[in-house]
């Protein structure tokens, strides 16, 4: 059977896991496969694993995506499938990061109790719900005058935690699982593998 491409057009490989895809592709790279054109150069990209990204991006090159701003850590590589790919959403797991830090820095300086389990809007948790986040900012603004906070740092961290629930509320956060497990349903992944089966334990294609 021919593998026939034609110039200029971009070409997606899907398949369930272990079927042999990032097997093809090195073969490729490495021109293994029979009657593959010499005169064509092929650069195989390492394949991107989705971490938690850091507070401070990295500088330097190295291990995984720390250049970008990413690095491998045991927390990670045993996440479940499904974590896995909620957390690739970049811009929500950084939103969701620095509205902890401004809660806590809320709460350390008197402007409200920060929520036990600090994760916004987003990620399914029903129980924090964008009500009841607005709610907890209007606590915060009235507790103002008890706050050692300066009033332009309050006024502040205020203003940006009412930035990044309108963010998060805008690129749908609360429903990050759902379109997680519809993606990966889409792959053929059973409930249980999304939810049992750490991302470590995939064959990486």
């Amino acid at each position: 059977r021919l593998l026939h491409f034609a110039y200029g057009r971009r070409y997606g490989l899907v398949g369930k896991n272990g079927v042999g895809k990032t097997t093809l592709l090195k073969a490729i790279a490495s021109m293994e496969i029979e009657g593959f054109p010499r005169h064509h150069r092929v650069l195989h990209v390492r394949q991107e694993v989705a971490h938690v990204p850091k507070a401070s991006p990295a500088t330097s090159g190295g291990d995984g995506n720390a250049e970008n701003g990413f690095a491998p850590t045991p927390e990670t590589d045993e996440m479940s499938v499904l974590q896995s790919v909620i957390e690739s959403d970049v811009e929500r797991t950084s939103l969701i990061t620095e509205e902890k830090e401004i809660l806590a820095r809320l709460e350390k300086e008197g402007g409200g109790d920060a929520p036990a389990d600090g994760n916004g809007v987003a990620g399914g948790d029903t129980a924090a719900s964008a009500e009841g986040k607005q709610k907890k900012f209007l606590q915060a603004l009235k507790q103002k005058k008890q706050t050692n906070a300066a009033p332009s740092e309050f006024d502040g961290d205020l203003k940006r935690l009412d930035d990044i629930y309108s963010r998060l509320s805008l690129i749908g956060a609360d429903s990050a699982e759902s379109c997680a497990a519809f993606i990966l349903t889409g792959l053929q992944f059973t409930s249980k593998m999304m939810v049992c089966k750490p991302s470590s334990a995939l064959s990486g294609g």
